[in-house]
């Protein structure tokens, strides 16, 4: 890592409780916060999102952008909202339909689909279109929660779960047996790594296997890996 900045504030708010930090295709750094709303940042604050555009007072947990240039989000025990036109002083719509009533993360792919999963044992993942959501994949309650989701540079879609990792890649689901991902990132050319409890890993010839740092050693501690236009930015150290 060349370069650290801590930043609790930008624009003349304070962030406090940063649940995700995600970049769109044109820059835009996206921050959801646990009371602090949900942020677009440039290189200065230009959009916060609260209540008075439909949106839930907190407890945002993920946002991506179609490409239609719609943004969805998911807010904690309040499911998926979207937005047909950000920043531009549309409403949040909040998706009605049940089965996206407790939804932890929400992911628009470069093809333009929309993925989602349920918090909970056994909750399933979706597929959204419009106000349909439609079951893609169930597990049984022994697979524990699903959460995170990332598409990486070959087009394949990760859900991470509890106890394993989920591939989505030509229309088939494969289980890696990694456990409690909650970051993913890809450089240009390189491979997938995702960070965990078990430390920093990257797919290698179809595992994954540890990265390790300048002296042979595994990368441990990583608690958010979040990918960056410029390459992968480790967002956090635990302590």
């Amino acid at each position: 890592v060349a370069r650290v900045t801590h930043l609790d504030r930008w624009g003349g708010r304070e962030f406090r409780s940063v649940r995700f930090v995600s970049e769109d295709d044109e820059g835009n750094v996206w921050v959801g916060t646990a009371s602090d709303g949900l942020a677009r940042l440039r290189p200065k604050l230009v959009w916060v999102a609260g209540e008075r555009e439909g949106l839930g007072p907190d407890n945002f947990r993920s946002a991506s952008v179609d490409t239609k240039g719609r943004l969805w989000v998911t807010s904690h025990e309040r499911g998926v909202f979207r937005c047909d036109a950000p920043g531009s002083g549309a409403p949040f719509q909040r998706l009605n339909d049940p089965i996206v009533a407790v939804a932890e993360a929400v992911l628009a792919d470069r093809s333009g689909r929309v993925w989602a999963t349920g918090m909970g044992p056994g909750q399933p993942v979706f597929r959204l279109d419009g106000e349909a959501a439609r079951v893609v994949h169930r597990d049984g309650e022994e697979h524990g929660s699903r959460g995170a989701l990332f598409e990486d540079r070959q087009g394949r879609v990760w859900v991470a779960g509890q106890r394993d990792l989920l591939c989505h890649v030509e229309g088939r689901w494969v289980r890696h047996g990694v456990p409690a991902v909650v970051g993913f990132g890809q450089e240009e050319g390189g491979p997938l790594r995702v960070c965990s409890p078990a430390g920093l890993l990257e797919l290698r010839d179809g595992g994954f296997v540890p990265v390790r740092d300048e002296d042979g050693r595994p990368v441990t501690g990583v608690t958010c890996l979040s990918p960056a236009s410029g390459g992968v930015a480790t967002v956090d150290f635990s302590t």
